[in-house]
């Protein structure tokens, strides 16, 4: 008997778009006004809602997608610095999107350590970075790791080390729309800007898409000449130039589909990572701190040692389970070796020798649950 391998297999990630009349709706706004790009309808009510539902101030400049939205964020926020200074502090132990877009917007990685237990750049690593690096850094680059919210201190130390070292603060928090920190106040508000993706495979999917959010209102200004080539209300180029890194309105009305029923998808994403965790952590699994409320693309674990993880690995494959290593440190990639790095990056280097990512969607059922955490424990002293 034939056996469908797509239907057996609990896929890493199985994104999930809304019903195509869910977008119909808002997606008229478009058709009635014949406006498709060029913050039309949709996106502009898009950015509204973001913004209502960010609150605190802060104003949401939608794009095309999370690597423009690093791009653009950047440029807004260097192209006033310091004349010689071409650097970002960026942490290894991210994805290669964030590195690619500093190397897009003309500049130079410099590779910092995170936390062993936020996973989360670690501030005496950025301070290094200020020390060694000098004049010749543009911009500091955290990330909130796998979306979720860094530690109040730790926010707060990074925003005291931007500010003492005159540097603007940029976060990246690609898969964090939705996540909230333990006050319970949702992820937008750290640094000068914080940037999103809302790629299909991220839990606010709207296939390809991005968010700038700041509370700057002359950076929010800035950011949108950016993404409209630089060119200002009058269709004038008055300062630098930009880039065409406008949000579609079928991803807009797509978003606003999306916003509808997020709350209840991220409900259900967390209920499914608080399932796997109580399973493994007993059997020597540890997971990111804090990381209870963010918005789970996926489900990252330590395995306990690194042939441990590759025993896993093989096993996963095995019974049909997809897991993946990310993040693997950027600094090791043969295209990125060539950049500086502060110190040896031992936890980056610990991190991705163990790392397990485990899958996540909006619907993973109790079966699929099951065979997650079996194929991982099965794997263990073998």
């Amino acid at each position: 008997m034939r056996v469908d391998r797509a239907a057996s297999t609990v896929q890493f990630q199985t994104p999930q778009l809304p019903p195509a009349d869910a977008i119909e709706r808002y997606f008229r706004l478009s058709r009635d006004a014949g406006w498709f790009s060029n913050d039309g309808p949709c996106a502009r009510l898009l950015s509204d809602r973001l913004t209502a539902r960010l609150g605190n101030g802060l104003q949401c400049i939608p794009v095309a997608n999370g690597t423009l939205s690093l791009m653009v964020a950047l440029r807004a926020l260097t192209e006033h610095g310091r004349p010689a200074a071409r650097e970002v502090a960026v942490p290894s132990f991210t994805y290669v999107a964030t590195v690619s877009a500093i190397l897009w917007a003309g500049m130079e990685p410099v590779f910092v350590d995170v936390d062993a237990e936020s996973w989360h750049a670690e501030p005496a690593s950025l301070e290094r970075a200020v020390e060694e690096r000098g004049d010749s850094l543009a911009c500091l680059l955290p990330c909130s790791t796998f979306g979720t919210a860094p530690a109040l201190e730790t926010r707060r130390a990074w925003e005291d080390l931007a500010r003492q070292a005159a540097l603007p603060l940029l976060v990246d928090s690609a898969a964090g729309l939705g996540t909230t920190d333990k006050a319970g106040t949702p992820l937008g508000g750290q640094g000068d800007a914080e940037t999103f993706s809302m790629h299909a495979t991220k839990p606010f999917a709207v296939g390809e898409g991005g968010l700038v959010v700041t509370r700057s209102a002359d950076l929010a200004h800035r950011a949108r000449q950016i993404i409209r080539f630089g060119l200002d209300a009058a269709g004038v180029l008055q300062g630098s130039i930009g880039v065409n890194a406008k949000m579609s309105e079928v991803h807009a009305a797509t978003g606003l589909a999306v916003l509808e029923r997020f709350d209840d998808w991220i409900g259900k994403r967390r209920a499914s990572a608080a399932r796997i965790i109580d399973v493994l952590s007993p059997q020597g699994f540890s997971f990111q701190r804090d990381a209870s409320d963010s918005s789970w693309q996926f489900v990252p674990t330590l395995a306990p040692d690194a042939s441990t993880r590759k025993r896993i690995l093989a096993k996963s494959e095995a019974a049909g389970v997809e897991l993946r290593t990310y993040h693997q440190p950027l600094h090791a990639m043969a295209a990125l070796r060539r950049h500086e790095a502060v110190g040896s990056l031992e936890v980056t280097c610990e991190l991705g020798a163990r790392i397990l990512s485990l899958p996540m969607s909006n619907d993973l059922d109790e079966a699929s649950l099951g065979r997650v955490c079996s194929s991982v424990l099965g794997a263990i002293g073998q």
